[in-house]
């Protein structure tokens, strides 16, 4: 049994989903444990803007962890409200996200659970497709860093994967 972290939780499964496509998403991690993932697709741009931009729906369905999303515009961003599973029980976050030049970046209102959580997506044409970089800094109270690390590091490939299956041509 391996614990893992997916989009804002902490839960104990017992596997990974496994990758559909060729190409597995490019991972590094920085001295402070921030985890970014790379992944270029054969996909349109808005195709995957598409789904980045819909946090209830296809975004939230990424992870199979997120137990439920609500959304309140707020200007241009929106108030994200995250309940997904944790290890005892579920976790609790809110966090605002707002559009950015290249995608959206989100930031930690308020939590009991997290003491950090601080998110990029980034979409960008190339000549050899459309670069997705997702960028996640997380850390929780009552876990140690590097194991939230390991497990962010897991669910980032997962979550780039799932993305990749949803909108890369066939």
């Amino acid at each position: 049994m391996r614990a893992l972290f997916q989009h804002g939780l902490f839960i104990v499964a017992l596997a990974l989903p496994v990758s559909a496509t060729a190409q597995e998403p490019a991972v590094t991690v920085g001295e402070n444990g921030t985890v970014e993932a790379r992944m270029t697709l054969d996909a349109s741009e808005s195709s995957i803007r598409d789904v980045l931009d819909d946090i209830a729906g296809e975004l939230a369905a990424l992870s199979p962890d997120v137990l439920s999303v609500a959304v309140v515009n707020d200007g241009k961003c929106q108030e994200v409200s995250r309940r997904t599973r944790g290890l005892l029980r579920p976790f609790r976050l809110k966090s605002l996200r707002c559009p950015t030049a290249s995608g959206w970046h989100e930031s930690l209102i308020e939590s009991r659970d997290f003491s950090a959580y601080s998110t990029d997506w980034s979409v960008i044409e190339t000549s050899d497709g459309t670069e997705v970089i997702y960028t996640i800094e997380t850390d929780l109270y009552i876990f140690p860093r590097p194991l939230v690390t390991r497990t962010v590091v897991q669910s980032a490939k997962g979550q780039l994967m799932e993305l990749a299956r949803k909108v890369v041509r066939k």
